[in-house]
């Protein structure tokens, strides 16, 4: 069977669509060029990785016969891999035979490179009588290269000379001010076409900022969630049907990060009830908006996502220890302070007041002052939470709860195995009863020989102490674990 000479064609990264058979091969005519006047819809999907899915439905007017189409208005990080083209009317066959990205974009730098060899006009400072002039002079570019150029003035050759401006007679073949996509399209039907494309962007990316409003009990907290949305892709995209995917998609290649820090504000009005629907789609999560959302280039918008009133809240003071305590001396004679970590959980259940995915991103948390307003005590970054699970935020170290550590024995009693004893002297210098949770990391086969207070394993290598303090008073644990290697 011979072979269809239009099949010789060269698509790059695009799915070619058509409506019913494409007959014998069309004479090209001409170039038409289509911009976002033409858009009929645009949808954003944007995902929490750096990247997005951008679709389009644009009415094209192309002549019939082979055309070449040049498609701006899109996005400069755009992967001509991606690019998926389908038409919509039923006005009869058009398919894209080949997709070229015209990404040049006209630069000072590209347009000195692409000038190399060609004979410019340098608008050049010259003192004459003691008087500084602007003299346009005829010189030609022998080389450009790191922002340094080498120029032919005359019978010499100069580097860097005096130059108000450089003036160029036209735009070098190939430089573009925008990139665009080109595509030689075949179209057999009339002369407007309702095509629809989509395409992945880099530049694209969205976060969770949470606002969690501890009330003056310390008890309950209203919580907000807002997408913080960017848009570094090169183009704006107006009134567009914003979707934001919360998941960890697979991508081939690692985007390169890009750090925007914009921070949530505490509010005390009321809180504000979102405008996104939460939808379960795959192994992610999808929040769609009510009302087009306009994306402007180098923008960062925020968008209400998740509230809720009343969420039941438990602090906790928490010490850490480390592994390495039970196979060696620490210290020996000198006691060790640690840390005591603040911590809010909440469960994230509707009888909570939740019960709602809840996308991984940053949790800062304010407490209500009567006199002062709403103050910062701390922030931490969650990955992301499903339905009735615990959420746990740490907001800081304890100010007035100090936890000294006294290593009081420690013996190798057989081969790879150690003892060791501690002391731990946990003072509470506030004006209310604590409760305070020790976590120690403990390596290898263990067992607690002996303790002054209930403890209990906190997973295979852990232990848990919880230990109440009184007001202005002092608790002591004791305990010895027996490790074998």
């Amino acid at each position: 069977m011979r072979e269809h000479p239009w099949s010789r064609l060269l698509g790059v990264g695009v799915l070619c669509a058509s409506v019913g058979r494409i007959p014998s091969p069309l004479v090209l005519s001409q170039s038409v060029a289509t911009t976002r006047e033409d858009r009929q819809r645009v949808t954003l999907t944007i995902y929490s990785n750096d990247v997005g899915l951008v679709r389009e439905v644009r009415r094209l007017r192309v002549p019939r016969g082979v055309v070449r189409v040049h498609v701006q208005d899109v996005a400069r990080t755009l992967d001509p891999a991606t690019v998926v083209v389908t038409v919509r009317d039923r006005e009869g066959p058009f398919a894209v035979l080949e997709q070229e990205y015209a990404h040049d974009v006209l630069k000072p730098e590209r347009l000195l490179e692409r000038s190399v060899g060609k004979e410019l006009t340098l608008v050049r400072r010259l003192l004459v009588n003691g008087v500084e002039q602007l003299v346009p002079v005829k010189a030609v570019l022998l080389a450009y290269r790191d922002g340094q150029a080498v120029w032919k003035i005359a019978d010499e050759v100069v580097i860097q000379p005096a130059i108000a401006e450089i003036r160029f007679p036209s735009i070098p073949e190939g430089l573009r001010a925008q990139p665009a996509l080109i595509w030689t399209v075949r179209n057999e039907a009339g002369s407007e076409r309702e095509v629809e494309w989509s395409y992945l962007a880099s530049g694209l990316r969205w976060e969770a900022h949470y606002v969690l409003m501890v009330d003056e009990t310390e008890r309950a907290a209203d919580l907000s969630a807002w997408a913080t949305v960017t848009n570094q892709s090169g183009v704006a995209f107006p009134q567009a049907e914003l979707r934001l995917m919360s998941g960890e998609i697979q991508r081939v290649s690692s985007p390169r990060p890009r750090s925007v820090e914009v921070y949530a504000l505490a509010r005390e009005a009321q809180v504000q009830q979102p405008e996104a629907r939460e939808q379960e789609i795959f192994e992610y999560h999808l929040y769609t908006f009510d009302r087009p959302v306009t994306l402007e280039q180098d923008e960062t918008k925020q968008l209400a996502l998740v509230a809720a009133r009343g969420v039941t809240v438990r602090k906790e003071y928490v010490v850490t220890g480390q592994a390495y305590y039970y196979r060696q001396l620490i210290e020996p004679g000198q006691p060790i302070r640690e840390p005591v970590r603040v911590t809010l959980s909440f469960k994230n259940a509707k009888d909570a007041g939740l019960g709602l995915p809840l996308p991984a991103g940053i949790v800062r948390v304010y407490k209500r002052d009567p006199q002062a307003g709403p103050q910062f005590l701390g922030e931490d970054r969650i990955a992301h939470i499903p339905r009735d699970e615990w959420v746990r935020v740490t907001v800081g170290r304890a100010f007035d709860v100090v936890a000294e550590r006294r290593q009081t024995a420690f013996q190798r009693i057989g081969r790879e195995v150690y003892e060791s004893e501690y002391e731990l002297l946990l003072r509470n210098r506030k004006n209310e009863d604590i409760t305070i949770t020790v976590l120690e990391s403990v390596g290898g086969d263990w067992e607690v020989v002996h303790s002054t207070f209930p403890w209990e394993r906190a997973g295979a290598f852990a232990i848990r102490f919880t230990v109440p303090v009184a007001r202005g008073a002092e608790a002591k644990l004791v305990y010895r674990v027996r490790v074998r290697s």
